[in-house]
């Protein structure tokens, strides 16, 4: 239990301090009760510990700094944090620097369906991946109604959740969360499992890498337009190598390195504003770099490819102080050939949500994603009542339908469940 007793003093610590500094933030308990008979066999859903905070200091009004971070602890004891942002921004006229760890929003359908193009996501769990952002500096120019945005960096982290470790060539899924890998392959007409060893590269190798973004945009009172392309590692290693058969072990023996590969990234964003309504188009496109695995006669190489793809969206929403209102749709309009239906995860999907403060005290949340494609369906709702200032109990429902076995959501259909917290504000 040494990650349980380190979560709690953490938060203890924090709560405290958040009484003397700029600080605010949540600390809560959940309880899960399972929705169907297989999600209790998932160790790390029973229950979870979470604690958020967020620090903005502002005393300056052309100097802040800003950091929000987040941590969950699960039954498993497996412990996750995120470093959403963590940064200082400067304002100069007309030009804004900002250095550190900070969200690069640029594009609608990104943000959206959590596709993970442009920024990290934080990944407890994929419910709502929420983005991490990027490593760098980021330099705006207001010329009035239009704006230019340049980002770059020379220093890279990849998405740290959720995790998996190889125990005895075994790949072990830390959270429930993380995609399994396959622990076998079919020669010969038999089944033939599959021992790893993984060749971790060296940090150097990993944390100092390039990326270079720059955005346009227009902004006025009713309309908003952006366009921007970014070049930047993709957010998750790619996981190649080579296969031997090993007669010792009787296994094939698959040797791992994990690499990380750049990608290209291009969309734009059209938007129409009046009162409290929001309309928009959206697209966004991947262009991964080639990445091959050469292999010989006595070795079968282990491929992680990835392809083309291009989305456009369409969406509405209306938010005020009391309620806000959502619609979303994106499609998948291309792609390269041969892609495996368990990476794209949404092809064709509408998105509703809404959000409602009934009085002071209750607010109750609804969130619903449907493919016209494969069929999945995923399904939020939370109804949290307000005891005090400080402390909130809250009820909920998630359930993911994945009718089709090859979907993206297909390994995830054991993670329904009903929900009880408790939650201490800051």
């Amino acid at each position: 239990m040494k990650y349980n007793k380190s979560f709690c003093l953490f938060a203890s610590c924090v709560a405290i301090t958040a009484a003397a500094a700029d600080i605010d933030g949540t600390i809560s308990f959940q309880s899960n009760q399972v929705g169907n008979t297989n999600s209790a066999l998932v160790e790390g859903n029973k229950y979870f510990g979470n604690f958020n905070f967020s620090y903005h200091d502002a005393a300056a009004k052309s100097f802040r700094k800003n950091v929000n971070v987040a941590a969950q602890v699960n039954d498993a004891n497996d412990f996750m944090y995120s470093i959403k942002e963590a940064n200082m921004v400067k304002d100069w006229g007309r030009n804004q620097v900002a250095a550190g760890k900070m969200k690069i929003d640029w594009n609608e359908l990104d943000q959206t369906w959590g596709y993970g193009f442009i920024n990290n996501r934080q990944n407890f769990d994929l419910y709502n991946p929420d983005q991490e952002g990027l490593i760098g500096f980021k330099w705006d120019r207001n010329f009035r109604r239009f704006n230019v945005s340049l980002f770059a960096s020379t220093f890279y982290i990849p998405e740290l959740q959720p995790g998996l470790e190889v125990e005895d060539g075994q790949v072990i899924r830390k959270s429930p969360w993380a995609r399994s890998v396959p622990t076998s392959i079919n020669s010969m007409d038999r089944d033939v499992g599959i021992y790893y060893d993984v060749n971790m590269p060296q940090a150097k190798d990993v944390v100092f890498k390039q990326s270079l973004g720059l955005n346009f945009g227009y902004d006025s009172k009713s309309t908003e337009f952006n366009v921007f392309a970014v070049r930047k590692p993709e957010n998750n290693p790619r996981v190649s190598g080579v296969g031997e058969y090993n007669d010792k072990r009787g296994m094939v023996d698959a040797k791992i390195t994990p690499e990380f590969v750049y990608h290209n990234v291009t969309g734009a964003t059209l938007a129409k504003k009046y009162k409290d309504y929001r309309v928009y188009i959206s697209s966004v496109n991947e262009y991964p770099d080639k990445h091959e695995i050469k292999e010989t006669d006595e070795t079968t190489a282990i491929q992680d490819e990835r392809g083309r793809k291009n989305y456009v969206g369409i969406g509405s929403c209306r938010v005020n102080d009391k309620q806000s209102i959502g619609i979303n749709y994106v499609q998948l309009v291309d792609s390269d050939s041969g892609l495996e239906d368990d990476e794209l995860k949404f092809k064709k999907a509408i998105n509703l949500n809404w959000s409602r403060k009934i009085g002071k005290k209750i607010n109750v949340d609804f969130d619903y994603k449907y493919d016209l494609v494969s069929k999945d369906q995923i399904i939020q709702h939370n109804a949290a009542y307000l005891m005090d200032r400080n402390m909130s109990l809250a009820v909920g429902l998630k359930i993911i339908s994945a009718p089709n076995d090859e979907s993206y959501w297909a390994e995830f259909r054991d993670q329904d469940m009903a929900y009880s917290s408790f939650t201490y504000l800051f």
